[in-house]
């Protein structure tokens, strides 16, 4: 009796938070067009976070148009204190996030999310890994803007109702050094559950250039690394302008699809054709790596210079060639160079191909997803589900000397 008790109590004092009316005054957009950008810009210039800025969000909106996007400007004395980034999407959850190998969640997931493809919003970036849906400013405290989002979220999710009902709303995803900062989408009846970790690589301030890297890895993998380079010296590598972007669109396209059908966690699918797009919004920022065999395409990586840290968010590859060519190895120590070259201090690798990743030295770095249901029940369901749904554990390789630190991200 005291558990129904406390249920009814929970159920009533999340309701009542999303019923509290903002304390901010907020703009809905439904195009980045529509935002002022000073405003924007004002914000997202604090974190300097390129994946809210807003010639990336541009290129994308110009290029998925088979996503809708809303963009949130949050206000205090007429001055722009927050901004949030959501995605509209057509999915079906349980699958996208890889829920249908856990076994006590399949009785449940029919119920929750139904078979068919639902209304999700995001508050976040389903083309990136990492906290790029919500910022503010450092004149408002985490809690209180935190608190502005719950309920923007909510406002924002009635009125996406009228244009069909939202089955759930996702906040992705917040690294585990910021988990102690979260108790506000706990009482707004958010449910928070680990996912696959981003294998992170922290660049040494020592490192100048590949051979100080090389230096800093034991002997064993100093051999794995000029076995690679061996297996794949006949590859050519060179950077696309946005141009050349546009060129090898169609070869581009197929090398991504492959790459992306493998894909265990994946919510949408972004269209190849968005590289150019990003190219031509984010210059330098953006950089382009094509690898060549016999002068055919037969691999591309995309980075994005994200202030001090590089991001391999994207790779296309020809699986027939990474057989005979090492090809994915050695685009993973390429990276390495690159962020060297870039003077980041981290390269963030992603979620995919853990084990090899760990073996060029990157560490798993915890990552949280928050979800709420459209109804009570069916959000009090989802808590004690979520509590069996863990990532894939892997065997962390250590190449390094001396022990590697984890980083923080």
């Amino acid at each position: 009796m005291k558990k129904f008790k406390k249920f009814l109590l929970d159920i009533k004092e999340a309701h009542c938070l999303l019923k509290t009316p903002a304390d901010y005054p907020m703009s809905f957009h439904d195009s980045i067009q529509h935002v002022s950008q000073q405003d924007w810009t004002t914000v997202q210039s604090e974190s300097n976070n390129i994946f809210l800025s807003y010639n990336y969000l541009k290129a994308v909106e110009e290029s998925q148009s088979q996503y809708a996007f809303r963009y949130l400007v949050f206000y205090r004395n007429h001055m722009p204190v927050a901004i949030a980034y959501v995605q509209v999407l057509q999915i079906k959850l349980a699958e996208s996030l890889n829920f249908s190998d856990c076994q006590h969640f399949s009785a449940g997931k029919e119920l929750l999310f139904g078979d068919k493809a639902s209304k999700v919003l995001i508050c976040g970036n389903v083309f990136s890994s990492g906290e790029n849906g919500f910022a503010h400013s450092n004149t408002i405290g985490k809690e209180e803007a935190y608190n502005a989002l719950m309920n923007a979220l909510c406002r924002l999710r009635r009125n996406e109702n009228a244009l069909g009902d939202v089955s759930s709303v996702v906040i992705k995803e917040f690294w585990e050094k910021n988990y102690d900062g979260l108790a506000m989408l706990n009482k707004n009846a958010y449910r928070g559950f680990e996912v696959e970790p981003n294998l992170v690589l922290r660049i040494e301030s020592s490192w100048h250039k590949m051979q100080d890297y090389l230096g800093d890895i034991t002997k064993k993998y100093r051999k794995r690394y000029r076995d690679v380079m061996k297996k794949s010296e006949g590859l050519l590598v060179r950077e696309f302008s946005a141009e050349e972007i546009a060129d090898h669109s169609p070869r581009i396209k197929e090398l991504f699809d492959a790459v992306h059908e493998k894909a265990d966690f994946k919510f949408g699918h972004f269209n190849a054709a968005g590289f150019y797009d990003l190219k031509r919004n984010l210059h330098d920022q953006f950089i382009f790596k094509a690898y060549y065999l016999d002068a055919q395409l037969v691999a591309f990586a995309a980075l994005f210079v994200n202030g001090e840290a590089l991001d391999a968010n994207y790779i296309g590859l020809d699986y027939d060639v990474n057989k005979t060519h090492c090809l994915y190895h050695r685009m993973l120590f390429d990276f390495v160079d690159v962020a060297i070259d870039q003077h980041c201090n981290e390269l963030f690798y992603g979620r995919t191909a853990s084990e090899i990743k760990s073996s060029i030295g990157a560490v798993p770095v915890n990552m949280k997803l928050y979800l709420r249901h459209r109804n009570t029940l069916g959000n009090q369901l989802l808590k004690p589900l979520l509590k069996f749904v863990q990532p894939t554990a892997f065997e962390v390789r250590n190449p390094f000397k001396t022990e590697e630190v984890l980083p923080t991200a």
